[in-house]
């Protein structure tokens, strides 16, 4: 009984150790075009940074500095710049195989977001559709003019989204550019994010 149980623990931690393996590489193999931060080399750095015990943070190529933030499972964050963050997840696939999600946030006065897939040796997949937020709906005691309102100081909305590290869970919202003060304490309430689930062939919204 014991020698099984060691067994099985031996291979759950092969299982673990060959994800965290997949997850480093194709993160070292990624094109530097998708990270002009960063090339092969400084990539390889921080990795190697994070796993001796190293404060994991480079120089990078546009004359700043970019850190790894995580590096566990199946998932890596990476703060590019002080204006820049990069997210990528390994997603299990219907098929059985697995893709990467990359998303990059934009900070400045306000975040955006954009999200791209590919095979696990970079080749873009650009027929899976993407997560948009949709407008929240009039709530019942709310009035129809200040709905209205509402909506109209959202003009000029950007997206931003979150990947989990933990489970395969999205985070959207909307970041409003134009409102007034007032407007935006107003929206805290109206505007709430929206979390989805990867169902193996594309994210939908949790019900």
């Amino acid at each position: 009984m014991r020698r099984n149980l060691y067994i099985l623990l031996f291979l759950l931690m092969s299982a673990l150790s060959a994800v965290a393996g997949g997850v480093k590489d194709i993160w070292i193999s990624m094109p530097n075009q998708i990270t002009p931060y960063l090339n092969k080399d400084l990539r390889q750095k921080l990795v190697t940074f994070n796993q001796t015990g190293v404060n994991p943070t480079v120089n990078n190529l546009i004359g700043g500095e970019s850190k790894l933030d995580t590096l566990a499972g199946n998932f890596v964050q990476v703060e590019l710049s002080e204006a820049c963050t990069l997210q990528m997840k390994l997603l299990p696939r219907s098929a059985g195989d697995s893709l990467v999600c990359v998303v990059k946030t934009y900070l400045g006065p306000a975040k955006r977001s954009e999200m791209k897939f590919y095979t696990t040796d970079w080749q873009e997949l650009d027929n899976i559709p993407l997560p948009e937020q949709s407008l929240p709906a009039r709530p019942d005691t709310m009035d129809i003019n200040k709905y209205n309102r509402l909506v109209r100081s959202m003009d000029g909305r950007m997206q931003y989204m979150s990947l989990h590290a933990e489970n395969n869970i999205l985070t959207t919202g909307f970041s409003v550019i134009f409102a007034t003060v007032d407007e935006q304490k107003a929206l805290k309430d109206f505007c709430k994010e929206t979390q989805w689930t990867w169902t193996g062939e594309k994210f939908v919204v949790n019900p």
